[in-house]
Protein backbone atom coordinates (compact mmCIF):
# COMPACT_ATOMS: atom_id res chain seq x y z
CA UNK A 1 0.00 0.00 0.00
CA UNK A 2 1.38 3.24 -0.33
CA UNK A 3 1.29 6.29 1.31
CA UNK A 4 -0.24 9.27 -0.62
CA UNK A 5 1.15 12.00 0.95
CA UNK A 6 4.56 10.40 1.31
CA UNK A 7 4.21 7.66 -1.38
CA UNK A 8 5.89 5.32 0.62
CA UNK A 9 5.21 1.44 1.24
CA UNK A 10 2.73 1.78 4.20
CA UNK A 11 4.75 -1.76 5.71
CA UNK A 12 2.68 -2.61 8.89
CA UNK A 13 -0.70 -2.73 6.54
CA UNK A 14 1.14 -4.32 3.80
CA UNK A 15 2.21 -6.80 6.64
CA UNK A 16 -1.01 -7.69 8.23
CA UNK A 17 -2.71 -7.74 4.47
CA UNK A 18 0.22 -10.76 4.12
CA UNK A 19 -0.12 -12.56 7.12
CA UNK A 20 -4.39 -12.46 6.56
CA UNK A 21 -3.77 -13.79 2.81
CA UNK A 22 -1.66 -16.57 4.60
CA UNK A 23 -4.24 -17.45 7.05
CA UNK A 24 -6.86 -17.75 4.73
CA UNK A 25 -4.46 -19.75 2.22
CA UNK A 26 -3.76 -22.27 4.85
CA UNK A 27 -8.21 -22.57 5.24
CA UNK A 28 -9.07 -22.64 1.33
CA UNK A 29 -5.60 -24.83 0.58
CA UNK A 30 -7.33 -27.88 1.86
CA UNK A 31 -10.87 -26.98 0.84
CA UNK A 32 -9.51 -26.88 -2.78
CA UNK A 33 -7.69 -29.85 -2.20
CA UNK A 34 -10.89 -31.90 -0.98
CA UNK A 35 -13.00 -30.41 -3.68
CA UNK A 36 -10.47 -31.52 -6.68
CA UNK A 37 -10.76 -34.68 -5.36
CA UNK A 38 -14.33 -34.54 -5.04
CA UNK A 39 -14.82 -33.25 -8.50
CA UNK A 40 -12.41 -36.06 -9.95
CA UNK A 41 -14.08 -38.27 -8.15
CA UNK A 42 -17.74 -37.51 -9.34
CA UNK A 43 -16.14 -37.21 -13.35
CA UNK A 44 -14.87 -40.76 -12.82
CA UNK A 45 -18.13 -42.35 -10.59
CA UNK A 46 -19.92 -40.54 -14.22
CA UNK A 47 -17.62 -42.08 -16.95
CA UNK A 48 -18.02 -45.49 -15.02
CA UNK A 49 -14.07 -45.51 -14.48
CA UNK A 50 -14.48 -46.59 -10.80
CA UNK A 51 -16.69 -49.88 -11.49
CA UNK A 52 -14.52 -51.01 -14.32
CA UNK A 53 -11.45 -50.56 -11.38
CA UNK A 54 -13.91 -52.18 -8.76
CA UNK A 55 -14.68 -55.01 -11.44
CA UNK A 56 -10.63 -55.16 -12.42
CA UNK A 57 -9.79 -55.27 -8.16
CA UNK A 58 -12.66 -58.01 -7.66
CA UNK A 59 -10.82 -60.43 -10.85
CA UNK A 60 -7.05 -59.65 -9.45
CA UNK A 61 -8.21 -60.35 -5.89
CA UNK A 62 -7.39 -64.00 -5.36
CA UNK A 63 -4.17 -63.31 -7.42
CA UNK A 64 -2.84 -60.52 -5.03
CA UNK A 65 -4.14 -63.43 -2.29
CA UNK A 66 -1.73 -65.92 -3.40
CA UNK A 67 0.51 -63.62 -3.66
CA UNK A 68 0.68 -62.81 -0.06
CA UNK A 69 0.45 -66.34 0.88
CA UNK A 70 3.16 -67.48 -1.28
CA UNK A 71 5.25 -64.21 -0.05
CA UNK A 72 4.50 -65.41 3.35
CA UNK A 73 5.29 -69.08 3.50
CA UNK A 74 8.50 -68.68 0.91
CA UNK A 75 10.47 -68.40 4.31
CA UNK A 76 9.75 -71.52 5.48
CA UNK A 77 9.80 -73.36 1.99
CA UNK A 78 13.24 -71.94 1.74
CA UNK A 79 14.38 -73.34 5.00
CA UNK A 80 12.90 -76.60 4.10
CA UNK A 81 14.51 -76.62 0.64
CA UNK A 82 18.02 -75.72 1.95
CA UNK A 83 17.42 -78.72 4.19
CA UNK A 84 18.12 -80.71 1.09
CA UNK A 85 13.71 -81.28 0.68
CA UNK A 86 12.50 -81.01 -2.91
CA UNK A 87 10.76 -77.67 -3.19
CA UNK A 88 7.47 -79.22 -4.10
CA UNK A 89 7.60 -81.20 -1.09
CA UNK A 90 8.95 -78.29 0.84
CA UNK A 91 5.48 -76.17 -0.16
CA UNK A 92 2.75 -79.36 0.62
CA UNK A 93 4.55 -79.82 3.90
CA UNK A 94 4.22 -75.93 4.44
CA UNK A 95 0.40 -76.14 3.30
CA UNK A 96 -0.46 -78.79 5.60
CA UNK A 97 1.09 -77.76 8.50
CA UNK A 98 -0.47 -74.22 8.60
CA UNK A 99 -4.02 -76.17 7.00
CA UNK A 100 -3.35 -78.66 10.26
CA UNK A 101 -2.57 -75.38 12.44
CA UNK A 102 -6.12 -73.43 10.82
CA UNK A 103 -8.20 -76.98 11.77
CA UNK A 104 -6.50 -77.18 15.27
CA UNK A 105 -6.98 -73.13 16.48
CA UNK A 106 -11.34 -73.71 14.55
CA UNK A 107 -11.65 -76.90 16.38
CA UNK A 108 -11.14 -75.03 19.74
CA UNK A 109 -12.71 -71.96 18.57
CA UNK A 110 -16.13 -72.94 17.13
CA UNK A 111 -17.32 -75.12 20.45
CA UNK A 112 -16.40 -71.76 22.70
CA UNK A 113 -17.58 -69.23 20.91
CA UNK A 114 -21.12 -71.43 20.17
CA UNK A 115 -21.19 -71.64 23.60
CA UNK A 116 -20.84 -68.18 24.10
CA UNK A 117 -23.12 -67.29 21.43
CA UNK A 118 -26.01 -69.55 23.31
CA UNK A 119 -25.41 -68.19 26.61
CA UNK A 120 -25.57 -64.43 25.02
CA UNK A 121 -28.92 -65.45 23.53
CA UNK A 122 -30.01 -67.48 26.71
CA UNK A 123 -29.64 -64.17 28.81
CA UNK A 124 -31.02 -61.18 26.03
CA UNK A 125 -33.99 -60.98 27.47
CA UNK A 126 -32.80 -60.36 30.96
CA UNK A 127 -30.58 -57.93 29.42
CA UNK A 128 -33.44 -56.40 27.51
CA UNK A 129 -35.92 -56.12 30.93
CA UNK A 130 -33.02 -54.50 33.04
CA UNK A 131 -32.43 -52.42 29.97
CA UNK A 132 -36.40 -51.23 29.85
CA UNK A 133 -36.39 -51.09 33.50
CA UNK A 134 -33.35 -48.14 33.49
CA UNK A 135 -35.12 -46.46 30.70
CA UNK A 136 -38.48 -46.36 31.90
CA UNK A 137 -36.44 -45.01 35.77
CA UNK A 138 -34.91 -42.48 33.77
CA UNK A 139 -38.47 -41.00 32.05
CA UNK A 140 -40.17 -41.38 35.46
CA UNK A 141 -37.25 -39.42 36.91
CA UNK A 142 -37.81 -36.79 34.56
CA UNK A 143 -41.47 -36.73 34.73
CA UNK A 144 -41.44 -36.43 38.32
CA UNK A 145 -38.81 -33.70 38.21
CA UNK A 146 -40.62 -31.07 35.60
CA UNK A 147 -44.56 -31.74 36.62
Amino acid sequence: MLNKKNKELDVPRLNEIIKISNHLLKIFYPLMIAGAILLITFVLNEWKVLSFAYRILQILKPLFIGLIIAWLFDPFVTWLSNKKTNRVLSTVITFLIVATIIYIFLSFFIPVLANQTNDFISFLPNILKYLQKFVDNIFYNIESVSG
